[in-house]
């Protein structure tokens, strides 16, 4: 699978999911997903494409492969560290 399919899926996927805890949650509407700097369907989309990478460990996978080949996807990536 294109890793631009996932990212689309994903992303449509978490702001549906943000909707549905806005209307369904009883704590503050504005606190449902925290606000980083690398949003949360692209955090999602990294974590989906380890599992598909073959790596063995996350921390690899992130200082190997994400941090090299993948920033200009995602420009506000933050180390591993």
């Amino acid at each position: 699978m294109e890793q631009i399919t996932i990212f689309c899926d994903t992303d449509d996927f978490c702001k549906a999911y943000e909707e549905y805890c806005k209307d369904k949650l009883l704590m503050d509407k504005e606190e449902v997903v925290p606000r980083t700097k690398t949003s949360l369907s692209e955090i999602m989309t990294i974590l989906i494409m380890y599992h598909l990478s073959g790596y063995k460990k996350f921390k690899w996978y992130d200082t190997k492969h994400v941090m090299i080949h993948q920033t200009k996807n995602f420009p506000d990536l933050v180390s591993y560290n």
